[in-house]
């Protein structure tokens, strides 16, 4: 069961950020990055988080916790009514 709580987590982690940052360039208006090079992190998840058996690799967290400290993703998740967004997001 415990086991089973933790992957829970984990997919909910990967899909919160995966809604927030694929909601930021949909939003009228957009929600920019406060730092424009996280764009590779944003693609990152985007991309390879969305592969079957998705592992959550140590990299993923890294950009993900990197993200989640940005002022446009914040921004973005405070805008949640705009877009449906998992409750535990936050």
């Amino acid at each position: 069961e415990r086991k089973e709580k933790i992957e829970d987590i984990k997919r909910n982690v990967r899909d919160a950020i995966l809604t927030i940052t694929g909601a930021m360039s949909v939003l009228n208006p957009p929600v920019m990055l406060e730092n424009p090079d996280n764009q590779f992190r944003v693609n990152y998840i985007q991309n390879e988080s969305m592969v079957p058996d998705f592992d959550y690799p140590t990299e993923f967290y890294e950009h993900t916790e990197i993200l989640w400290k940005d002022k446009g993703v914040q921004s973005c998740f405070e805008r949640s009514n705009e877009y449906q967004l998992i409750d535990c997001a936050q």
